[in-house]
């Protein structure tokens, strides 16, 4: 308990920290690639450029009233970095009719390209356009698919992972999730056009890979993402590998109050039986029993001052409990797969001025599970997994002018895995049978470390024994 009210109150201080995280080393940052914008150029009917056109943008994404541009003397204009949402713009030039264009959406990483053709008109005459052609991102060369909030919430899925939708990028081949099974599973694991690993991972900007092995040890709280950009071919300078790419974004706050609750679980009444005679020959009647399998997800986020400061805190708690088939207890009930995650979310975005804004943003994760149990390796020499890390950012982003925009990061991103023997026999290993007893050196006492030999398990030279146990 001690430990969680930790983590609680480590999570929920982000707003306080965020100018210290200036100072910290951006090692994991990942700068700009999911910020959207709006870029065009604006003409009269003869095709003769109009530079002076206020373009301006309403939306309540933003955290000020409204964004605005003038056209240069090209008649183009620039507006970015602009939030993930839905968006109103107004085209205003004296001796022109106002032009409105509402319902453009933007989605992470997304410039949209939406030119203008002005006609003359007096002031208060205004124009709204309709069934106007399909807005295309120009600035992009990449082959990427956008998971948006009404994909993650309307797909029939587990809603505690991407992988029942990641198969919908093109050429991407997932691990399979089963009603739900994949919310305490490894992070995730994805291939595209028969090339596996060196995959690229970001949350919020800040990448959660190994920049050595490629190797993850980050669980996202699914619950808490917005909405996710996976790209499979055509990365660019963002993205150093050549596998996939997904960038996640997490919700923000908004002027308005917004929560979210839900529960989900299932049990063994769901569960079919595929055994067939020869299985059943080897003794084995049924499949690995599901105990239990559920998630409980809430969240909050609104306003602390309206058009100003913004905030949104979350937490996911999800358990998965199973038989190990053919492994048992001394007491000869199954031997049990348990493993518990939680995750505690916390942003705050401040408008400093119109042109100045800063994000604080910070996931804390830990997991507990028991590992190591087959039928060759008995109960006895199960380990603890005892997983803790977080990613956390501050952003500071500041538009100077139509010309110059700057987005400065600073980001962490960590995780430590210890692995708690639960005896002290020695261990040993039957050649004939390969079954195995006492405690695996190879297993307890070691530690996961993406900063630690290239990202393999770090071995201390004592096998430690803990007591953490289910």
């Amino acid at each position: 308990m001690r430990n969680y009210m930790r983590l609680w109150w480590h999570c929920t201080a982000i707003s306080s920290l965020v100018l210290v995280m200036f100072l910290a080393a951006a090692r994991s940052a990942t700068a700009g690639q999911d910020a959207a914008g709006i870029v065009g150029q604006v003409t009269d009917e003869s095709g003769a450029v109009l530079p002076g056109v206020a373009v301006t943008v309403k939306s309540p994404s933003l955290q000020v009233p409204e964004v605005s541009g003038v056209t240069d003397a090209r008649g183009e204009y620039r507006l970015t970095p602009l939030p993930i949402g839905t968006y109103e713009v107004r085209y205003d030039l004296s001796g022109f009719q106002v032009i409105r264009r509402e319902g453009l959406r933007l989605t992470s990483g997304f410039v949209a390209k939406v030119d203008i053709v002005m006609k003359v008109g007096a002031l208060e005459e205004s124009v709204l356009v309709t069934g106007a052609s399909p807005i295309v991102d120009v600035t992009s060369t990449g082959t990427s698919s956008r998971l948006t909030t009404e994909m993650l919430e309307t797909t029939p899925t587990g809603r505690v992972g991407f992988f029942a939708l990641l198969a919908q990028a093109p050429g991407v081949r997932n691990s399979i999730d089963i009603g739900g099974s994949s919310a305490n599973a490894n992070s995730i694991t994805f291939r595209a056009f028969g090339q596996s690993g060196e995959s690229w991972q970001t949350l919020e900007g800040i990448l959660t890979t190994s920049g050595k092995t490629s190797m993850s040890g980050n669980y996202f709280d699914y619950a808490s993402v917005e909405e996710a950009r996976v790209q499979s071919i055509g990365a660019d300078a963002e993205m150093p590998l050549r596998g996939i790419m997904m960038a996640a974004v997490v919700k923000s706050g908004s002027n308005s109050f917004h929560s979210n609750s839900w529960f989900s679980s299932t049990s063994s009444s769901f569960q079919s039986n595929n055994i067939d005679a020869d299985q059943a020959a080897q003794g084995i009647t049924s499949p690995p029993t599901l105990n239990s399998r559920w998630t409980v997800s809430s969240d909050l986020g609104g306003r602390l001052v309206r058009d100003k400061l913004w905030f949104y805190v979350g937490g996911t708690r999800s358990r998965n409990k199973e038989d190990v088939l053919g492994a048992y207890k001394p007491d000869g009930t199954p031997a049990i797969d348990d493993k518990l995650s939680v995750w505690l979310n916390a942003k705050v975005s401040y408008q400093v001025s119109p042109n100045h804004k800063i994000v604080g943003f910070e996931q804390m994760q830990h997991k507990g599970a028991i590992r190591n149990v087959t039928q060759f390796v008995p109960w006895e020499s199960r380990v603890f997994q005892d997983l803790w890390g977080s990613t956390a950012k501050a952003e500071w982003q500041a538009v100077w002018r139509n010309s110059l925009v700057t987005n400065l990061y600073g980001g962490v991103w960590y995780w430590h895995s210890p692995f708690i023997g639960q005896t002290d026999k020695p261990s040993t290993l039957d050649l004939t049978t390969q079954q195995v007893t006492g405690l695996t050196v190879s297993n307890a006492g070691a530690s996961e470390d993406p900063q630690a030999d290239g990202g393999h398990a770090r071995r201390p030279a004592a096998v430690r024994r803990g007591a953490r146990d289910r």
